[in-house]
């Protein structure tokens, strides 16, 4: 006769891995990470593969080449306000009083108001303006450059996906002393069919990307 244990079922998989000394709160914070790396590659596959997909990658690749662009339009611009600054007719120090010319008491009293006081002040800004934006195109080209050669990981959709499961499997490991891939496995099933996903991992799967992919374990790459 079966006993009562029997006809209740296996027992679930998260339980089976706190009883064997893994955190409750731990795991259920991490199979939420998963689920959402699931999410975010549904999301990315149905804008690549959706209807306006052309017009997508069109708008984007546009966008890129406008983003690449912007630092020399920043520069060419601050080359373009100190050549108008140089000008006479531009020059904002002419607004600025004149030390040799002696002022009526009027023209003291206007120069002492909010105003006036606030006038050498905005000069000065205006003055330094073309530095300031030169400064920042090459700030701007230095986050572009970053971008492009300070990526540690491939350059693959679904390697959040893949990274979040490895996290997963190494902390089990961790605070059990056991892979207990099967656990895991039927875990992180279970978020992809929370996130919509298709995809199915089997045990074998997980151990295949903990023994075959150590560079999911590097830190990802910062935006600059």
């Amino acid at each position: 006769m079966r006993t009562s244990r029997e006809h209740a079922g296996p027992r679930d998989p998260l339980q089976r891995l706190v009883e064997a000394g893994a955190d409750r709160d731990e795991l259920c914070m991490r199979l939420a990470f998963v689920k959402t790396a699931a999410e975010l590659e549904t999301y990315f596959k149905n804008e690549r593969s959706g209807p306006n997909r052309k017009r997508r990658m069109k708008r984007r690749r546009a966008e890129q080449a406008l983003l690449t662009r912007f630092p020399g339009r920043v520069r060419d611009f601050g080359k373009s306000i100190a050549k108008y600054l140089s000008e006479p007719e531009f020059d904002p120090r002419r607004l600025l009083p004149r030390p040799e010319k002696r002022a009526t008491l009027t023209e003291r009293i206007e120069q002492i108001s909010e105003n006036q006081v606030a006038i050498p002040a905005l000069v000065s800004e205006w003055l330094k303006l073309p530095r300031i934006l030169m400064g920042f195109a090459k700030y701007f080209e230095m986050c572009l450059a970053s971008r492009k050669s300070g990526q540690t990981q491939p350059n693959r959709s679904d390697w959040l996906l893949r990274r979040e499961a490895l996290m997963l499997a190494d902390y089990v490991r961790q605070a059990t002393g056991e892979p207990h891939y099967p656990e895991v496995a039927d875990l992180v099933n279970r978020q992809f069919h929370g996130a919509c996903s298709h995809r199915v991992v089997t045990a074998e799967d997980l151990r295949k990307l903990s023994d075959r992919n150590p560079n999911l374990r590097l830190p990802p790459a910062k935006p600059f």
